[in-house]
């Protein structure tokens, strides 16, 4: 069995993050392992909640799990609690992240997740994106959603970029990558997550580095706004990759999968902060994946 960790916070009521994480990757034959960064009495669509940062509990559990001999096929990062905990996600990869016995490499996946709609989310400082600048470099494929795509380039914010700009943002993106200083290998593959350059459609633009080919993928755009549905979207493309499919086609289950979620969304009268329904779209998901793997 294909073993995954991810490391991101738990919200105690809401989906999203490790709660989304979690279910998605078990449901699809992966062992998932979990590496809590914070934890919230509810998702931040919620006023008031809680919110306990673990950035001094995260080294232990490292040390522990290398003191038992763990590996992993993917090492799956998403919402930091503060940007302190960029330097133990950097030992994390670091320590499980390299070549594994059976000579196979581990993918390291990285959601930069702190911006949308054109500014950082609440509770997050801006010294943040300094630090997932240096945390995407050691990553072999990032899934920034446009803000965070803007903030790690340095590049102005509009929404209304062309082709040719979005992939100028790509290539800039790949970049970031270069060559990591742990083991040689290039990390420039990227997924830029809630493109929309039609009107009427949402998708994702992808850049696949081993193939040197960008792809897009596109669907009817819903309206509405959804709590959770990037964590949903990584989750599956982990999912995918750490399974063998390529970023291509993996891009493309994890743009249909949220779609699906949202629709069963809209037929369930459910308080909207919640997120997703994605649980009704999970026997769909399965069997995509059977007809991949």
């Amino acid at each position: 069995m294909k073993k995954v960790a991810t490391c991101q916070d738990l919200s105690c009521v809401g989906k999203c993050s490790l709660s989304v994480a979690l279910p998605i990757l078990s449901c699809v034959g992966i062992e998932t392992s979990v590496l809590p960064t914070a934890v919230l009495s509810a998702n931040s669509a919620f006023p008031g909640f809680t919110f306990r940062e673990l950035t001094k509990d995260i080294p232990g559990i490292l040390r522990h799990w290398k003191e038992i001999g763990l590996s992993f096929d993917a090492l799956y990062v998403g919402y930091l609690g503060n940007a302190r905990q960029a330097e133990p996600v950097r030992q994390m990869f670091q320590t499980f992240g390299g070549t594994k016995p059976d000579g196979s490499q581990t993918i390291r996946i990285i959601d930069p997740a702190m911006a949308d709609n054109g500014k950082l989310y609440r509770g997050v400082s801006s010294d943040m994106i300094g630090a997932m600048r240096r945390l995407v470099s050691l990553a072999d494929v990032i899934t920034p959603n446009l803000t965070e795509a803007c903030l790690l380039t340095g590049t102005m914010y509009r929404e209304d970029m062309n082709r040719d700009e979005v992939v100028e943002l790509l290539r800039k993106l790949s970049q970031l990558g270069g060559i990591s200083e742990d083991d040689g290998r290039e990390r420039r593959s990227v997924i830029l997550t809630g493109m929309s350059l039609h009107e009427g459609e949402v998708g994702a633009i992808s850049y696949d580095a081993g193939r040197d080919s960008i792809a897009s993928y596109y669907r009817e755009r819903i309206p509405g706004h959804y709590h959770g549905t990037g964590d949903i979207f990584t989750s599956v493309v982990t999912g995918a990759l750490t399974r063998g499919i390529q970023l291509e086609e993996a891009t493309a289950i994890a743009v249909d999968f949220t779609l699906d979620a949202i629709r069963h969304t809209q037929s369930i009268p459910e308080e909207e902060r919640l997120g997703v329904s994605f649980e009704e779209a999970l026997p769909g998901l399965i069997e995509k994946m059977k007809a991949y793997c």
